[in-house]
């Protein structure tokens, strides 16, 4: 089962602004020091999820 907080939790606004930026050709209007804050932490957040998926996928394949 997954479940994506992302949309279904209520937390801060800079988080929602920094993932709605990459949807629209013109960028959000928000606070330019706030946004640089959320959008490194979404890059953090891709870093970690990337990590995840590769120790799964090296436990989970057939090894030879």
């Amino acid at each position: 089962m997954w479940n994506d907080f992302e949309d279904a939790w209520r937390g801060p606004v800079g988080w929602d602004v920094a993932c709605a930026n990459s949807l629209f050709d013109e960028p959000i209007p928000y606070p330019a020091a706030d946004l640089a804050f959320w959008l490194e932490l979404r890059g953090l957040f891709g870093v970690c999820w990337t990590r995840v998926r590769d120790l799964y996928r090296t436990r989970t394949l057939p090894r030879p």
